[in-house]
């Protein structure tokens, strides 16, 4: 396979954040006119509908982009285009059947919801289109058309949302977001489908099914399970606390979510250099880029502990106020999300998905189990530890996985002790924030820390 070229490594990465920040900041902004102007009701029949929707993509679909990657590591440049029409069809085929078998039993049992039903099949195939591309330009260095293709996505999302809650009554405005949702990605994953369907020529390959569905299959798990894990913690809040309680701890998770999306940003980038380093055994070098990426996240997460007492303040009002403790756990719960992709990418690469499923699963089952002892005895702040705990113990598992097949091939290059030294610092910061250090002191360190990583980056001409 033709190698890619690394040269322009802090233009895709900056490119990528950019289309993350855009996607993630538009939604961010533009969350209180809808919270607002749909009203806690209909704005909370949006948010099971966009649930579903997620649920379903990812079920019916297959979760088939994530087997883009692993595709692209199998076959030579010349058979990707054949490769990735035809798990695309794959996707369709499977998303169909589940669909057919759905809208009979929905026609039958819910005759009422049917046409949120059908909004949601519809959005899901959307989606599920998008995630393909988005996979597909991430995958191949093509940055600037993720950039455009986020953009365009956010940006039609939120008009057209707004130009049909106007013009929709309030009792049931909550159908202009949902059409406003649905439509774009609808009309926009039909164009993907159309494109990838166009060039790869190859509607059914077995060979090529053969091997996608074994790998897509657990990594639906996988999502599930991701899923599982980031609200379970609120289910068992609400049935075991107050309204109150889940109210703070949900808005805590929303703003702590920042750091996520940053990771996330980062993550987009860094992903495709990887598989790239590893193609080319360039182990040094990758672990060299590997520890430079850690500690900017380190520094990213720790600045973002330390700037969160008064950030948060402004963000969420006084009622909320008893949330900020539980902050530094999600954050620090973050960065192990960020440890434990070392080793989830190094699976994928072997094409090991069954082992990320096992330890996903049982990470999401532990998670609950948690959260079932801490809610009783702290409240939200038991089910902020039970989420750290639980991203800890799946960093763990996918280390062990990592190390079992490195025992094989011998260039898993990471140890945890090499991480170590960035677990105490960050853990260090979370205890000057639990304690209460004046603001002033925080805010000087974190802009130091920042300061100082803008330099090393500066030094080296590189943002990992």
């Amino acid at each position: 396979m033709q190698t890619k070229k690394i040269s322009s490594q802090n233009a895709t990465t900056i490119l990528n954040i950019l289309s993350t920040v855009i996607l993630q900041g538009l939604a961010f902004i533009s969350s209180p006119y809808f919270s607002r102007t749909l009203g806690t009701a209909n704005f909370g029949i949006v948010s099971v509908y966009t649930t579903w929707v997620q649920v379903v993509s990812i079920v019916f679909g297959l979760r088939i982009n994530g087997v883009l990657i692993m595709g692209q590591n199998e076959y030579p440049e010349e058979k990707q285009k054949g490769f990735q029409s035809s798990i695309m069809f794959l996707s369709i085929v499977t998303y169909a059947f589940f669909s057919l078998v759905t809208i009979g039993i929905t026609g039958i049992l819910l005759q009422s919801n049917f046409q949120m039903v059908l909004l949601i099949l519809l959005h899901g195939f959307g989606q599920c289109c998008v995630s393909f591309a988005n996979s597909k330009f991430t995958n191949e260095f093509k940055a600037d058309a993720n950039f455009m293709l986020s953009v365009l996505m956010s940006v039609s999302t939120i008009i057209l949302s707004v130009i049909l809650i106007r013009n929709t009554p309030s009792p049931i405005n909550y159908w202009g977001r949902i059409y406003g949702e649905a439509i774009p990605y609808l009309i926009v994953g039909v164009i993907i489908t159309a494109f990838v369907l166009a060039r790869g020529k190859i509607f059914i390959d077995i060979a090529y099914w053969k091997f996608s569905i074994p790998l897509a299959v657990p990594m639906v798990f996988h999502t599930l399970a991701g899923i599982v894990l980031n609200q379970s913690d609120r289910v068992m809040l609400q049935s075991m606390t107050t309204d109150s309680v889940v109210g703070i701890y949900s808005l805590a998770y929303t703003f702590s979510n920042v750091l996520f999306v940053c990771w996330s940003a980062l993550n987009n980038s860094w992903v495709p250099f990887f598989y790239e380093y590893m193609r080319r055994n360039q182990l040094a070098l990758m672990k060299k880029k590997a520890m430079n990426y850690t500690e900017l996240f380190c520094v990213v997460t720790c600045g973002f502990m330390l700037l969160t007492p008064e950030v948060y303040h402004i963000f969420a009002s006084e009622d909320y106020w008893s949330g900020t403790s539980m902050i530094p756990l999600l954050a620090i719960g973050t960065f192990f999300v960020f440890l434990y992709s070392f080793p989830v990418n190094y699976e994928i690469f072997y094409k090991k998905t069954k082992m990320i499923a096992y330890a996903s699963v049982f990470g999401a089952g532990c998670n609950i189990l948690l959260n079932y002892f801490l809610i009783k005895i702290a409240g939200g702040y038991g089910a902020a530890i039970a989420t750290l705990l639980s991203y800890i113990l799946q960093f763990i598992l996918h280390h062990i996985n990592a190390e079992k097949i490195s025992r094989k091939n011998e260039d898993y290059p990471f140890k945890i002790t090499e991480f170590l030294p960035y677990v105490l610092i960050i853990t260090a910061i979370c205890l000057l924030c639990t304690f209460s250090v004046p603001g002033v002191i925080r805010w000087i360190m974190a802009l130091s820390a920042g300061a100082f990583e803008v330099y090393r980056m500066a030094r080296r001409k590189s943002i990992f």
